[in-house]
């Protein structure tokens, strides 16, 4: 039987995502880019093993807690919204079809493990993500989930309420993974719903400062999606202007301040949405395509690549082709990082792979500056390779500070510590 409280949210989820019109669809350019990369993918997982691999969701109550009121129905509801998100922007950006893959029970309700703490909610600090995370792998191999190779959001009830209505923390919340694991820690609290996005609300204060109710829950709610991003291998990326404009504010820039502010703000301004970098990354996500495939292989290739930029044009054209992999790439993404901000204001350029590997991808109207530049390979099994690289900008002419290396990595696993959420500064641990 399902709860009431539990139908009840379900359907204030469903008009709160049912508020805003639909957004536009992509440029003809980048649903042409993503018909290749589908392409690619369908042919490697041709056949490929499914998998029973899904977002493990754990609710983490400290020993003298008792979970913020309505904590079960309100996390179902959530993770229900964050499928049905990724879904629309996954079918915007020319992947539909696709969707986070979540854990639910036979009557199709989001599998919430309980994982009752070892210490009382002051004993867990900010550094103590790990230690959680373990607690939480145990209570998984009870439930039969033995494979530590598993993605998890773990909500904490570790919010203190100073007063009515005023909420601060020092809990967990960050995020990192490959495309093997994952965990993104974050903070729940009695308000936190998307039934909460529907309207402005009430006053709410927050690390001292005060907002609508509704600008909270996209705050907090948009933090928990953005921390997920980083779980399934996301790293940080910008909007363009153009973006800006027409879309919003990219989830995985400043977009976890924004997530669903169409709503309570009733479509006065945009709220968050996935770059086609961001999807393009995701398309070949075990969690996204269900394909076993390639899943224990780390990916290498031999690629060439070249770079132009011409005296004094504010360009950069990086062309070459992937000669050989042990998974296939069908994809390459430039992050293009001006200094400052941490890698919050990186732009992106994305483009696929013809059928002999090679590409072209330019990054236009560069300004003064310096930069880190990422040209980053998707694999088909979900596994990404770097090549780094810094340069400088001055009055239009580009200067690398040594010749561009050769040499590629694989994506290790990293943990973003986002800015803003328990008054740190954001911190990238590789």
């Amino acid at each position: 039987m399902i709860h009431k409280a539990l139908i009840t949210l379900l359907v204030a989820v469903t008009l709160a995502m049912a508020a805003p019109a639909p957004p536009k669809p992509a440029a003809p350019a980048t649903l042409t880019a993503a018909a290749s990369a589908e392409a690619a993918l369908k042919a490697y997982n041709a056949g490929a093993k499914t998998h029973t691999k899904a977002l493990r969701v754990c609710y983490f109550i400290p020993k003298d807690r008792t979970g913020a009121k309505d904590y079960l129905a309100r996390t179902q509801g959530t993770m229900l919204d964050f499928q049905a998100w990724f879904s629309s922007e996954m079918k915007r950006n020319g992947y539909p079809g696709k969707t986070l893959r979540l854990h639910l029970d036979k009557a199709g309700r989001v599998i919430v493990h309980i994982v009752r703490g070892q210490r009382t909610a002051e004993k867990y600090t900010y550094k103590d993500g790990a230690a959680m995370r373990k607690e939480c792998e145990a209570v998984l191999r009870k439930a039969g989930i033995a494979d530590r190779d598993e993605t998890l959001l773990i909500l904490q009830d570790m919010m203190h309420e100073l007063k009515p209505e005023a909420f601060t923390q020092t809990a967990p919340y960050y995020g990192g993974g490959s495309f093997r694991q994952g965990t993104a820690w974050c903070t729940d609290c009695r308000v936190l719903s998307v039934a909460n996005l529907l309207t402005p609300g009430p006053k709410t204060w927050y690390q001292r400062r005060g907002m609508p109710r509704g600008q909270y829950n996209s705050t907090m709610i948009g933090g928990m999606i953005h921390e997920l991003g980083h779980a399934l291998q996301l790293p940080h990326n910008r909007e363009s202007k153009i973006e800006a404009r027409t879309l919003g504010t990219a989830l995985m820039g400043a977009g976890n301040y924004t997530y669903g502010r169409e709503r309570w703000t009733e479509g006065r301004r945009k709220g968050s949405f996935l770059t086609f970098a961001s999807a393009t990354r995701l398309a070949s996500h075990p969690l996204f395509t269900g394909s076993a495939k390639g899943r224990t292989i780390d990916p290498t290739a031999q690629i060439e690549t070249n770079f132009d930029h011409p005296t004094g044009k504010r360009t950069l054209t990086v062309r070459g082709q992937v000669k050989s992999a042990n998974v296939p790439a069908y994809a390459v993404v430039l992050y293009n990082d001006i200094a400052g901000s941490g890698d919050y204001d990186s732009r992106t350029t994305v483009g696929a792979l013809d059928k002999d590997g090679r590409f072209s991808l330019t990054i236009k109207d560069i300004r003064d500056g310096r930069y880190e530049l990422r040209v980053t390979f998707c694999h088909a099994n979900g596994g990404v390779s770097h090549q780094k690289m810094k340069y400088t900008c001055k009055d239009g002419s580009i200067q690398f500070d040594t010749a561009p290396s050769k040499a590629f990595s694989n994506a290790l696993a990293a943990v973003y510590r986002d800015r803003g959420r328990t008054g740190r500064a954001m911190k990238i641990v590789e």
